[in-house]
């Protein structure tokens, strides 16, 4: 039954839904893409590619978010007779040489199993779809193109823009797989 529902447990994510949890996730996976970029000399003198593969946008006049990923990395393989498809972490090699790229996601005793920000990523995008199946819902896109060894995401979400108690902005995803 699609609920929605999201069990962050004690490490990183906070967020108790997939829809708010996925943005959460995004948006910490995009700070670590913008930390590379500010890095950008030592990122490319070691011949790396300074990544730009998450767009965020939120337009509190109509209270809509949206997430595109136009090109994940992935790896695909045939694991028991399975297709296995995997986001490749593009930020691990980066942290090698940029520290404060901080790949790493504690996942203790939450619903996710990878452990690295772009992998669980494109697993919170997987759970999403499941639960869009069950209740017939579309508000998130993926799409593996097998040739060209890429996922895309696109997400739309409906919330609250609102100014939270410490005065910061923030925007609360609507729950619409409840």
């Amino acid at each position: 039954m699609a609920n929605g529902a999201f069990v962050p447990g004690t490490g990183d994510l906070k967020s108790t839904d997939l829809i708010n949890a996925f943005l959460e996730l995004a948006m910490l996976t995009q700070t670590e893409e913008r930390i590379a970029l500010t890095n950008e000399a030592v990122v490319t003198a070691n011949g790396l590619t300074v990544p730009d593969n998450i767009v965020i946008s939120a337009n509190f006049n109509t209270d809509i978010a949206t997430v595109t990923i136009a090109a994940l990395p992935v790896d695909i393989s045939l694991v028991s007779g399975n297709i296995q498809i995997e986001a490749v972490d593009y930020l691990e090699p980066i942290n090698a040489v940029v520290p404060t790229v901080n790949n790493a996601l504690d996942v203790t005793g939450s619903d996710l199993t990878k452990t690295n920000k772009v992998q669980a990523l494109l697993e919170l995008a997987q759970l999403i779809q499941v639960d869009e199946e069950v209740a017939g819902l579309n508000n998130l896109t993926l799409s593996i193109n097998t040739d060209n060894r890429t996922a895309s995401i696109n997400a739309v979400f409906s919330g609250v823009p609102q100014v939270n108690a410490s005065g910061h902005i923030e925007f609360i995803a609507d729950n619409y797989l409840a």
